[in-house]
């Protein structure tokens, strides 16, 4: 069978999901991936693609934090922070600005895998 309406080709795609690659099932049904994507983007049916989750089995990380000031007299801005993240992460920390908080997870957003 060979799809020449996209609404055609989309119940193909959604009865074969999961059975056959979306590639695969275009190139079978001689329909362009991307006239097919742009289709289903401009219908409002665009599928998001799914991010890369994080390999939360490696264990512990162990990180060693530089250029962060130490704080010698707490502010009333000052807090005790503990953090857990998911990919095993731990931060402790006495009486740190909020500043210095915001400003130290911004540096490691990215070794976070917060997207």
């Amino acid at each position: 069978m060979e799809a020449t309406d996209l609404r055609q080709f989309h119940e193909l795609v959604e009865l074969y999901k999961g059975e056959i690659t979306l590639k695969d099932l275009c190139k079978q049904e001689h329909v362009s991936q991307r006239a097919y994507a742009r289709w289903r983007r401009e219908n409002g049916i665009a599928v998001r693609s799914a991010s890369k989750p994080c390999d939360t089995t490696m264990g512990m990380v162990e990180m060693d934090v530089v250029g962060q000031p130490e704080v010698k007299d707490p502010s009333p801005k000052a807090l005790t922070v503990h953090i857990e993240f998911e990919n095993g992460l731990r931060y402790d920390r006495n009486e740190i600005e909020v500043d210095t908080l915001v400003e130290f997870l911004t540096k490691i957003r990215g070794a976070l895998c917060l997207g």
